[in-house]
Protein backbone atom coordinates (compact mmCIF):
# COMPACT_ATOMS: atom_id res chain seq x y z
CA UNK A 1 0.00 0.00 0.00
CA UNK A 2 2.95 2.14 0.70
CA UNK A 3 3.60 2.12 -2.91
CA UNK A 4 0.39 2.86 -3.97
CA UNK A 5 -0.49 5.43 -6.34
CA UNK A 6 -3.94 5.13 -5.95
CA UNK A 7 -4.75 6.26 -2.27
CA UNK A 8 -6.46 9.74 -1.36
CA UNK A 9 -4.27 10.65 0.97
CA UNK A 10 -0.61 10.20 3.20
CA UNK A 11 -2.24 7.43 5.64
CA UNK A 12 -0.75 4.15 4.05
CA UNK A 13 -1.77 2.31 7.43
CA UNK A 14 -5.09 1.80 9.23
CA UNK A 15 -3.25 2.35 12.45
CA UNK A 16 -1.56 5.14 11.75
CA UNK A 17 -2.49 8.41 13.39
CA UNK A 18 -2.53 11.37 10.95
CA UNK A 19 -4.23 14.68 10.12
CA UNK A 20 -7.33 13.21 8.27
CA UNK A 21 -9.34 16.51 8.88
CA UNK A 22 -6.78 18.54 6.54
CA UNK A 23 -5.45 16.05 4.58
CA UNK A 24 -7.66 15.88 0.94
CA UNK A 25 -5.52 16.31 -1.56
CA UNK A 26 -8.61 16.11 -4.31
CA UNK A 27 -9.99 18.81 -2.27
CA UNK A 28 -8.77 22.13 -4.47
CA UNK A 29 -10.39 24.37 -2.81
CA UNK A 30 -9.40 24.87 1.45
CA UNK A 31 -11.86 24.05 4.00
CA UNK A 32 -10.47 28.02 5.42
CA UNK A 33 -10.82 29.42 2.45
CA UNK A 34 -14.16 32.41 1.99
CA UNK A 35 -15.28 30.46 -0.85
CA UNK A 36 -15.62 26.95 1.01
CA UNK A 37 -16.85 29.04 3.96
CA UNK A 38 -20.17 30.15 2.01
CA UNK A 39 -20.34 27.19 -0.08
CA UNK A 40 -20.13 24.53 2.59
CA UNK A 41 -23.39 24.99 4.22
CA UNK A 42 -25.43 24.55 0.90
CA UNK A 43 -23.49 21.61 -0.28
CA UNK A 44 -23.06 19.73 2.63
CA UNK A 45 -26.53 17.59 2.34
CA UNK A 46 -26.87 18.39 -1.37
CA UNK A 47 -23.83 16.63 -2.33
CA UNK A 48 -24.79 13.62 -0.65
CA UNK A 49 -28.54 13.96 -2.10
CA UNK A 50 -27.45 13.84 -5.57
CA UNK A 51 -24.92 10.77 -5.40
CA UNK A 52 -27.85 8.85 -4.22
CA UNK A 53 -29.78 10.19 -7.15
CA UNK A 54 -27.11 9.53 -9.54
CA UNK A 55 -26.80 5.79 -8.37
CA UNK A 56 -30.81 4.87 -7.33
CA UNK A 57 -33.06 7.62 -8.83
CA UNK A 58 -31.87 7.90 -12.13
CA UNK A 59 -31.39 4.31 -13.31
CA UNK A 60 -34.21 2.67 -10.73
CA UNK A 61 -36.93 5.27 -11.48
CA UNK A 62 -36.41 7.99 -13.69
CA UNK A 63 -35.00 5.57 -17.11
CA UNK A 64 -37.79 3.38 -16.69
CA UNK A 65 -40.55 5.74 -16.66
CA UNK A 66 -38.95 7.66 -19.32
CA UNK A 67 -40.55 8.04 -22.29
CA UNK A 68 -37.46 7.09 -24.58
CA UNK A 69 -35.02 4.85 -24.16
CA UNK A 70 -33.15 4.40 -21.61
CA UNK A 71 -29.81 4.82 -23.80
CA UNK A 72 -31.45 8.63 -24.77
CA UNK A 73 -32.01 9.38 -21.25
CA UNK A 74 -28.06 9.24 -20.96
CA UNK A 75 -27.69 11.12 -23.81
CA UNK A 76 -30.36 13.65 -23.10
CA UNK A 77 -28.85 14.56 -19.56
CA UNK A 78 -25.49 14.47 -20.98
CA UNK A 79 -25.85 17.22 -23.49
CA UNK A 80 -27.46 19.23 -20.85
CA UNK A 81 -24.72 18.76 -18.76
CA UNK A 82 -22.17 19.55 -21.20
CA UNK A 83 -23.45 22.50 -22.66
CA UNK A 84 -24.83 24.03 -18.98
CA UNK A 85 -23.91 28.26 -19.63
CA UNK A 86 -23.69 29.30 -16.45
CA UNK A 87 -23.81 32.88 -17.43
CA UNK A 88 -26.87 32.52 -19.08
CA UNK A 89 -28.36 31.07 -16.28
CA UNK A 90 -27.55 33.75 -13.69
CA UNK A 91 -31.03 34.85 -12.59
CA UNK A 92 -31.29 38.30 -14.36
CA UNK A 93 -29.78 36.94 -17.88
CA UNK A 94 -32.00 33.66 -17.34
CA UNK A 95 -35.31 36.06 -17.02
CA UNK A 96 -33.84 38.71 -19.82
CA UNK A 97 -32.94 35.82 -21.82
CA UNK A 98 -37.25 33.72 -21.57
CA UNK A 99 -38.43 37.92 -22.02
CA UNK A 100 -38.91 38.64 -18.87
CA UNK A 101 -38.36 41.33 -16.45
CA UNK A 102 -35.11 40.69 -14.34
CA UNK A 103 -36.19 43.36 -12.01
CA UNK A 104 -37.99 43.43 -8.57
CA UNK A 105 -40.17 46.15 -9.89
CA UNK A 106 -40.54 45.25 -13.58
CA UNK A 107 -42.21 41.97 -12.14
CA UNK A 108 -44.60 43.71 -9.70
CA UNK A 109 -47.20 44.49 -12.79
CA UNK A 110 -50.30 42.89 -13.37
CA UNK A 111 -49.03 41.20 -15.91
CA UNK A 112 -46.52 38.65 -14.16
CA UNK A 113 -48.90 37.80 -11.17
CA UNK A 114 -49.05 34.43 -12.09
CA UNK A 115 -45.08 33.85 -12.58
CA UNK A 116 -44.35 33.17 -9.04
CA UNK A 117 -41.26 31.30 -9.88
CA UNK A 118 -39.83 34.30 -11.46
CA UNK A 119 -40.95 37.01 -9.02
CA UNK A 120 -39.61 34.74 -5.94
CA UNK A 121 -36.42 34.05 -7.92
CA UNK A 122 -35.52 37.64 -8.53
CA UNK A 123 -36.03 38.55 -5.18
CA UNK A 124 -34.26 35.71 -3.78
CA UNK A 125 -31.07 36.26 -5.91
CA UNK A 126 -30.30 39.79 -4.80
CA UNK A 127 -30.52 38.74 -1.46
CA UNK A 128 -28.18 36.12 -1.81
CA UNK A 129 -25.75 38.14 -4.21
CA UNK A 130 -25.36 41.08 -1.65
CA UNK A 131 -24.62 38.72 1.13
CA UNK A 132 -21.74 36.89 -0.96
CA UNK A 133 -20.39 40.14 -2.51
CA UNK A 134 -20.09 41.80 0.80
CA UNK A 135 -18.12 38.43 2.20
CA UNK A 136 -16.08 38.41 -1.03
CA UNK A 137 -15.43 42.50 -1.11
CA UNK A 138 -14.40 42.22 2.72
CA UNK A 139 -11.41 39.32 1.83
CA UNK A 140 -10.43 40.21 -1.64
CA UNK A 141 -9.01 43.93 -1.84
CA UNK A 142 -9.46 44.27 -5.94
CA UNK A 143 -9.66 42.42 -9.15
CA UNK A 144 -5.84 41.26 -9.17
CA UNK A 145 -6.33 39.47 -5.65
CA UNK A 146 -9.29 36.95 -7.15
CA UNK A 147 -6.92 36.56 -10.53
CA UNK A 148 -3.55 35.65 -8.26
CA UNK A 149 -6.15 33.22 -5.98
CA UNK A 150 -4.55 30.16 -7.09
CA UNK A 151 -6.76 28.27 -5.21
CA UNK A 152 -10.25 30.12 -7.37
CA UNK A 153 -7.96 29.87 -9.99
CA UNK A 154 -7.48 25.49 -10.04
CA UNK A 155 -11.19 25.50 -9.06
CA UNK A 156 -11.77 26.94 -12.78
CA UNK A 157 -9.14 24.83 -14.34
CA UNK A 158 -10.54 21.87 -12.85
CA UNK A 159 -14.50 22.71 -13.32
CA UNK A 160 -13.39 23.17 -16.78
CA UNK A 161 -11.16 20.60 -17.69
CA UNK A 162 -12.06 17.40 -19.61
CA UNK A 163 -11.00 15.56 -16.75
CA UNK A 164 -12.33 17.12 -13.94
CA UNK A 165 -15.89 18.57 -14.48
CA UNK A 166 -15.83 18.67 -18.32
CA UNK A 167 -18.18 22.13 -17.75
CA UNK A 168 -16.71 24.41 -20.29
CA UNK A 169 -19.25 27.13 -20.11
CA UNK A 170 -17.79 27.60 -16.41
CA UNK A 171 -16.73 31.44 -16.08
CA UNK A 172 -13.50 32.62 -15.85
CA UNK A 173 -12.89 34.17 -13.04
CA UNK A 174 -11.03 37.31 -12.73
CA UNK A 175 -12.73 39.67 -10.92
CA UNK A 176 -14.09 39.67 -7.48
CA UNK A 177 -17.56 40.48 -9.60
CA UNK A 178 -17.88 37.18 -11.33
CA UNK A 179 -16.51 35.40 -8.38
CA UNK A 180 -19.47 36.91 -6.27
CA UNK A 181 -21.72 35.66 -9.42
CA UNK A 182 -20.25 32.29 -9.51
CA UNK A 183 -20.50 31.48 -5.78
CA UNK A 184 -23.91 32.90 -5.97
CA UNK A 185 -24.75 30.50 -8.77
CA UNK A 186 -23.92 27.54 -6.76
CA UNK A 187 -25.69 28.57 -3.92
CA UNK A 188 -28.46 29.28 -5.85
CA UNK A 189 -28.30 25.54 -7.70
CA UNK A 190 -27.89 23.77 -4.25
CA UNK A 191 -30.83 25.52 -2.61
CA UNK A 192 -33.42 27.87 -4.55
CA UNK A 193 -33.35 25.83 -7.73
CA UNK A 194 -33.09 22.92 -6.61
CA UNK A 195 -36.39 22.88 -3.84
CA UNK A 196 -38.33 25.03 -6.45
CA UNK A 197 -37.67 22.58 -9.52
CA UNK A 198 -37.72 19.13 -7.19
CA UNK A 199 -39.58 19.89 -4.00
CA UNK A 200 -43.34 20.96 -5.37
CA UNK A 201 -44.28 17.06 -4.23
CA UNK A 202 -43.51 18.79 -0.30
CA UNK A 203 -47.53 19.10 -0.43
CA UNK A 204 -47.93 15.66 -1.17
CA UNK A 205 -45.07 14.32 0.92
CA UNK A 206 -45.57 15.90 3.92
CA UNK A 207 -48.68 14.07 4.31
CA UNK A 208 -46.58 10.73 5.24
CA UNK A 209 -49.31 8.52 4.94
CA UNK A 210 -49.39 9.25 1.15
CA UNK A 211 -45.63 8.86 0.57
CA UNK A 212 -44.70 6.60 3.92
CA UNK A 213 -41.25 5.19 4.45
CA UNK A 214 -41.69 1.74 5.83
CA UNK A 215 -45.23 -0.33 7.11
CA UNK A 216 -45.66 -1.59 10.51
CA UNK A 217 -48.67 -3.90 9.35
CA UNK A 218 -49.67 -6.02 6.45
CA UNK A 219 -51.76 -4.28 3.79
CA UNK A 220 -55.44 -4.61 3.68
CA UNK A 221 -55.95 -7.94 1.22
CA UNK A 222 -59.95 -7.77 0.15
CA UNK A 223 -62.47 -4.78 -0.35
CA UNK A 224 -63.72 -5.26 3.13
CA UNK A 225 -60.94 -4.73 5.13
CA UNK A 226 -59.87 -1.39 2.71
CA UNK A 227 -63.25 -0.29 3.97
CA UNK A 228 -62.22 -0.54 7.84
CA UNK A 229 -58.92 1.73 7.29
CA UNK A 230 -59.28 4.91 9.23
CA UNK A 231 -57.05 7.28 11.11
CA UNK A 232 -56.70 5.10 14.16
CA UNK A 233 -55.50 2.38 11.07
CA UNK A 234 -53.15 4.65 9.31
CA UNK A 235 -51.26 6.25 12.35
CA UNK A 236 -50.31 2.59 13.86
CA UNK A 237 -49.69 1.59 10.07
CA UNK A 238 -46.67 3.73 9.80
CA UNK A 239 -46.01 4.51 13.18
CA UNK A 240 -46.31 8.14 14.17
CA UNK A 241 -42.62 8.80 15.26
CA UNK A 242 -41.50 7.39 12.04
CA UNK A 243 -44.00 9.59 10.31
CA UNK A 244 -42.69 12.50 12.20
CA UNK A 245 -39.76 12.01 11.29
CA UNK A 246 -40.05 11.36 7.27
CA UNK A 247 -41.79 14.43 7.76
CA UNK A 248 -38.76 16.20 7.97
CA UNK A 249 -36.98 14.44 4.63
CA UNK A 250 -37.93 17.73 2.89
CA UNK A 251 -36.27 20.36 4.74
CA UNK A 252 -32.49 19.76 4.24
CA UNK A 253 -32.51 22.46 1.65
CA UNK A 254 -34.50 25.35 3.74
CA UNK A 255 -33.03 28.85 3.28
CA UNK A 256 -34.42 29.86 6.44
CA UNK A 257 -31.84 27.14 8.21
CA UNK A 258 -29.07 27.83 5.77
CA UNK A 259 -29.06 31.65 6.92
CA UNK A 260 -28.77 30.25 10.48
CA UNK A 261 -25.87 28.42 9.42
CA UNK A 262 -24.22 31.14 7.92
CA UNK A 263 -24.71 33.09 10.59
CA UNK A 264 -22.68 30.73 12.66
CA UNK A 265 -19.87 30.05 10.00
CA UNK A 266 -19.09 33.43 9.98
CA UNK A 267 -18.97 33.89 13.76
CA UNK A 268 -16.57 31.09 13.73
CA UNK A 269 -14.43 32.22 11.32
CA UNK A 270 -15.02 35.86 9.62
CA UNK A 271 -14.94 39.16 10.00
CA UNK A 272 -16.88 41.78 11.95
CA UNK A 273 -18.31 42.90 8.42
CA UNK A 274 -18.85 38.75 7.32
CA UNK A 275 -20.87 38.41 10.53
CA UNK A 276 -22.53 41.51 9.65
CA UNK A 277 -23.50 40.51 6.43
CA UNK A 278 -24.64 37.13 7.14
CA UNK A 279 -26.52 38.00 10.33
CA UNK A 280 -28.58 40.86 7.92
CA UNK A 281 -28.82 37.90 5.22
CA UNK A 282 -30.37 35.57 7.83
CA UNK A 283 -33.01 38.99 8.70
CA UNK A 284 -33.42 39.54 4.89
CA UNK A 285 -34.02 35.01 3.88
CA UNK A 286 -36.61 34.97 7.00
CA UNK A 287 -38.41 37.94 5.46
CA UNK A 288 -38.91 36.30 2.41
CA UNK A 289 -41.92 34.25 4.01
CA UNK A 290 -44.21 37.12 3.86
CA UNK A 291 -42.75 38.75 0.33
CA UNK A 292 -43.21 34.90 -1.22
CA UNK A 293 -47.08 34.73 0.60
CA UNK A 294 -47.79 38.03 -0.92
CA UNK A 295 -47.01 36.74 -4.51
CA UNK A 296 -48.80 33.64 -3.95
CA UNK A 297 -51.91 36.18 -2.81
CA UNK A 298 -51.87 37.71 -6.11
CA UNK A 299 -51.74 34.98 -8.35
CA UNK A 300 -55.36 34.14 -10.51
CA UNK A 301 -54.39 30.73 -11.73
CA UNK A 302 -56.71 27.92 -10.89
CA UNK A 303 -55.40 24.85 -9.67
CA UNK A 304 -58.31 23.14 -10.34
CA UNK A 305 -59.31 22.33 -14.01
CA UNK A 306 -62.13 23.64 -15.60
CA UNK A 307 -63.34 20.13 -16.72
CA UNK A 308 -63.23 18.82 -12.73
CA UNK A 309 -64.61 21.99 -11.29
CA UNK A 310 -68.24 20.92 -10.30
Amino acid sequence: MQNSVVIFNKKTSPSARYDEEGDWPWRTVEEQHVVFRLLKPHWHKTLSLNHAARLILMPAIIKPIAGFRPSDVNKFTMDAYENFHWEDLYIPNDLKLRGFPNTEKGLNGDKFRNCSYARNMVVMWEIVHTFVDKVLRDHYKNDNAVKQDTQIQDWVKEMQSDHGAQQKHFPNVQSIKSLVDVVTMCIHIASPQHTAVNYMQEYYQTFVPNKPPSFFKPLPKTLGELGKVDEKFVLHFHLLRRMLTFEEVHQPLDMSSYSDQAVEVEKMAGSKASIAAAEDFRKKIKGLTNVFDAHSGKMTVKVTPKCCEP
